[in-house]
């Protein structure tokens, strides 16, 4: 979480640890880095919001839902590990994998 005028320091400090800026992916306040080309980590993304963001809040419920409810905690959960050993080095395919889960969870939260 930032307030708008930290994103350059926290561009440069994740910059600095091997992620690379790969701007908003299409979706408004979320700033998306990658660390692809590490095999000692899976590819991954990690995501810098501002405190008062709207995917901030996105965010924030489905976590908030997974913590409180097993079943979908699980099945998420599921989905991932399936997706990951399916696409491992496919980013879209193991995010288009996954969607259906997601939509699902984005509907029992109202979003």
């Amino acid at each position: 979480m930032t307030a708008p005028g930290d994103f350059p320091a926290a561009k440069q400090a994740l910059e600095g640890i091997g992620y690379t800026h790969a701007g908003n992916l299409g979706i408004a306040g979320r700033e998306a880095f990658d660390y692809g080309e590490k095999p000692h980590l899976m590819e991954h993304y990690l995501y810098v919001c501002g405190a008062d963001s709207a995917e901030l809040r996105r965010h924030i419920l489905f976590r908030d839902h997974l913590r409180e409810h097993a079943e979908y905690r699980d099945r998420y959960s599921r989905i991932k590990a399936e997706m990951a050993k399916k696409y491992p080095h496919d980013i879209e395919k193991y995010i288009e994998g996954k969607t259906p889960v997601v939509r699902d969870i984005y509907a029992k939260i109202g979003l």
